[in-house]
């Protein structure tokens, strides 16, 4: 990633070294860090930031605030403990972890350790839904870092630990990974054909020995590039709540593509392999499904992207904030979206109104933001969410979770594989 030069929505200097970042809290409320630097804000939910009502602006108190000048700045959700994890957000300290309490409106800074080989301001970084391990990968290994339940730094510092080896090359490779259905997808691998992807299943901490190709529902598949990503959510309690989707802003500007995820069981067998085509056979989608790139193109900088459960949002290299509506259950744009946020758009995307990114005096600011705090309820982990994941598995083959069809299916369809293995 390079910085790009970076202004406050027409209204503030601009900065050679910002690398702001976009993030949604568990409720659903979108945040923005490091606007020219050093500026935090609370934009509120998306159903507040057509041009008739206005986006609910807050600016944010910024003790202990990244200053968002690394080389590498990236935010991530904690979605069970409605925490925004910041990686490199300071140049002078890119390994700490500058972490976001969105109901107390504050920041604190964990201190982190890392092992020899490890560099966070090149990594490509992900963190998994349920277990809130980031997975990192640096020169030739994929590391682990454990954020356990923390809304807050704690005093003893956390560490980055070796996972495993990728099965892939990955010299002078520039990661681009997503996280969905509790896998680790690597989207540009040298080599790979466009729309296949390496995996990683974090819960059994190993790589699928194949590629996974995504065929496209509509348009054509995404291309093998550099890029962005950006989940797209389930709401707590729903089935599956990792997330099952996912977005991919690819260096071409070609369009966004949102692949649609839900794999299978892997095993080197054709046997078996036959066996799983058959068994998830209109289960397994593995698709991907486009809509028009978002108005700024990468050719003109670096842009931040988010997504909540039915929305995506784009800030672009000069401080303005794209937005539009889609829908995570069916990866197709949303039809039932409320009139007051389809204003005039470009591909679908509306822009949040500028005029509302003034700036009142701090001290109300902050104290408006303080007491939209409190405590808002926060979706917690189920039992298996608990499990982190290690690299000792001696379990290397199978995938976690076989649904219900399999299990109903599974002996008549050993009967055709016994039937098919005599013949």
């Amino acid at each position: 990633m390079v910085a790009a030069l970076f202004a406050t929505l027409g209204l503030l200097a601009a900065s050679a070294t910002a690398l702001p970042c976009i993030s949604f809290d568990s409720q659903w409320n979108l945040y923005a860090f490091g606007v020219q630097g050093q500026h935090n804000w609370a934009l509120g939910k998306a159903d507040d930031w057509s041009e008739a009502s206005g986006a609910k602006v807050t600016s944010l108190d910024s003790t202990n605030a990244p200053p968002m000048n690394g080389n590498n700045t990236q935010c991530f959700l904690a979605q069970f403990y409605n925490a925004i994890y910041v990686l490199d957000g300071d140049s002078s300290n890119p390994n700490a972890v500058h972490i976001f309490n969105p109901n107390s409106k504050t920041w604190s800074i964990q201190s982190i350790s890392v092992p020899e080989h490890f560099d966070i301001t090149s990594a490509g970084v992900i963190l998994d839904h349920d277990t809130n391990v980031f997975f990192g990968l640096s020169g030739d290994n994929l590391y682990q870092l454990d954020m356990s339940n923390q809304v807050a730094a704690k005093s003893d510092p956390l560490k980055w630990e070796e996972v495993n080896k990728p099965n892939f090359k990955t010299g002078g490779y520039n990661p681009v990974m997503a996280i969905a259905d509790n896998h680790v997808f690597f989207l540009n691998v040298p080599g790979n054909a466009a729309g296949e992807t390496n995996i990683f299943v974090i819960h059994f901490a190993y790589f699928q020995p194949d590629v996974q190709a995504f065929k496209p529902k509509s348009g054509s598949a995404f291309p093998a590039t550099g890029g962005e990503t950006a989940s797209i959510w389930q709401a707590p309690g729903s089935s599956p709540s990792p997330q099952k989707s996912f977005a991919f802003f690819p260096n071409d500007g070609s369009a966004t593509y949102i692949v649609n995820v839900l794999v299978g069981i892997s095993i080197a067998s054709p046997i078996f392999k036959l066996f799983q085509t058959v068994l998830h056979l209109g289960l397994q989608s593995n698709t991907t499904s486009t809509i028009p790139f978002p108005p700024a193109t990468p050719s003109s900088g670096y842009s931040a992207y988010a997504g909540s459960l039915d929305t995506l949002v784009q800030l672009t290299p000069s401080g303005e904030l794209y937005y539009r509506a889609i829908s995570s259950s069916s990866t197709k744009a949303s039809k039932s979206t409320k009139s007051s946020r389809q204003s005039s758009s470009s591909g679908g995307w509306s822009k949040i109104n500028n005029s509302l990114w003034s700036e009142p005096s701090a001290s109300s600011q902050i104290a408006t933001a303080t007491a939209k705090g409190g405590s808002n309820s926060t979706p917690q982990p189920t039992a298996s969410a608990s499990a982190t994941a290690s690299g000792s598995s001696t379990n290397a083959a199978v995938e976690k979770g076989v649904d219900l069809w399999a299990v109903l299916c599974a002996p008549l369809l050993g009967g055709i594989l016994a039937m098919i293995m005599a013949y």
